[in-house]
């Protein structure tokens, strides 16, 4: 659980290389495959540390309901329209979440 601990300190550093107003919180979301999944909630709880370090960081931790793309998919465009400034993915079907030609 150390490494997914690291993982969430890495979302952390992602957001961070994003320009935001100083009087701004950096939102960060993180998308996971499916809720409930120990990984997942260690890099929760690893993220969220490095965020309370911080203090001007906020983490959006969230998954579908269901292990789907169709759910990843919808928590996506929910998260661009609040206009986050960073988004990360363990995507469960990598190949539906690109944009196609």
């Amino acid at each position: 659980m150390k490494f997914a601990k690291t993982l969430g300190i890495a979302v952390l550093a992602a957001g961070f290389s994003l320009t935001v107003q100083a009087a701004d919180k950096i939102k960060i979301a993180m998308i996971v495959k499916s809720l409930g999944n120990g990984f997942f909630d260690a890099a929760h709880q690893g993220a969220d540390e490095a965020a309370k370090e911080l203090g001007d960081v906020e983490i959006i931790y969230t998954g579908p309901s269901k292990s789907t793309a169709e759910g990843q998919i919808e928590l996506i465009n929910s998260l661009m329209a609040q206009k986050v400034q960073a988004i990360t993915i363990s995507a469960n079907d990598t190949t539906a979440l690109t944009a196609s030609t």
